[in-house]
């Protein structure tokens, strides 16, 4: 059993009354964390930033590197508020910070940021989930996208235009591809330190499971969190199935004249996903991904 204490993630409800926070985290999400912190919760006192490279001021606040600041550190709070969740907060635990003085922040999902490949010429919008062979696609688009990945809001007027699609999987195979591929992902580090070196996929699955999915690594945090917003509205025009790329990148070829040569890069080779799942394992995981199972008409077989 993984105790709830080792990582939790908080919203801004959840924060502990009063208390003084470092927001990790320089980036939209960061700061985001602090105006939401700032209207919601008057209580909590905001002391600045961390950031792993430099050090400086951001929106009136100083910014620290975590090394430095952990050489005073008697107190509070360090909010952990960025997509590279993962490596921060191995960092920290490197550091020497206090395991119950480090927590995830659990962003609110209509200001979830999204990151897309644009096309502007040809009209349209491939919108990444991870995990979703997304760096096969983002590959095979970039030659129509020269800008590369875009950050983006998808409820923004300034996309109407745009043709607006995106690929999902199936949860129960999507997680068992995460703990598959963890040896080669920028999480195993995280996991060997909360989980120990030789955990197991139930694990695995308890620990993700325990984690809000605003605060969860884009690796495991569910596909509606970058596709749907705060009242689960599908914010883009088609969602393909992981299962069916070859009929939908030819749907794509004869509605939109897109043509891609669509290589398969950090394929991985296992077992079939339900070989990998026992009743307790099935049950957790429905419950943790029910709003993906329900969106995108995802079951167990």
């Amino acid at each position: 059993m993984i105790p709830e204490s080792v990582l939790p993630s908080y919203d801004e409800a959840d924060l502990p009354e009063n208390v003084r926070v470092w927001i990790y985290g320089t980036g939209a999400r960061g700061r985001s964390a602090r105006a939401r912190i700032a209207s919601l919760r008057p209580d909590v006192t905001v002391e600045g930033y961390l950031d792993s490279f430099q050090e400086g001021m951001v929106d009136g606040l100083p910014v620290r590197l975590p090394e430095r600041l952990i050489r005073d550190w008697d107190f509070g709070l360090v909010l952990i508020a960025s997509t590279f969740m993962s490596v921060m907060y191995v960092h920290l635990h490197g550091l020497g910070f206090p395991m119950g003085s480090v927590a995830a922040y659990a962003i609110d999902e209509d200001f979830t940021p999204r990151s897309a490949m644009v096309s502007r010429d040809h009209g349209f919008m491939y919108v990444p989930v991870t995990k979703v062979a997304h760096t096969s696609f983002r590959r095979a688009f970039a030659p129509y996208c020269p800008q590369g990945a875009e950050n983006v809001d998808l409820r923004s007027p300034e996309w109407n235009g745009l043709y607006k699609f995106a690929f999902v999987r199936n949860p129960f195979d999507r997680l068992v591809s995460c703990y598959a591929k963890q040896r080669k992902s920028k999480y195993q580090a995280l996991l060997r330190v909360v989980l120990g070196e030789s955990h197991g996929f139930g694990d695995f699955v308890r620990f993700v499971a325990g984690m809000k999915d605003g605060a969860s690594d884009p690796h495991w945090a569910s596909q509606s969190l970058t596709l749907c917003d705060g009242q689960d509205n599908v914010l883009v025009d088609d969602v393909f199935r992981f299962e069916d790329i070859p009929s939908a990148l030819e749907t794509l070829r004869r509605s939109r004249g897109i043509e891609v040569d669509m290589p398969w890069h950090n394929a991985s080779r296992r077992a079939a996903y339900v070989d990998y799942y026992g009743p307790e394992e099935r049950d957790i995981v429905a419950r943790r991904y029910g709003r993906d199972l329900s969106a995108f008409g995802y079951r167990f077989d």
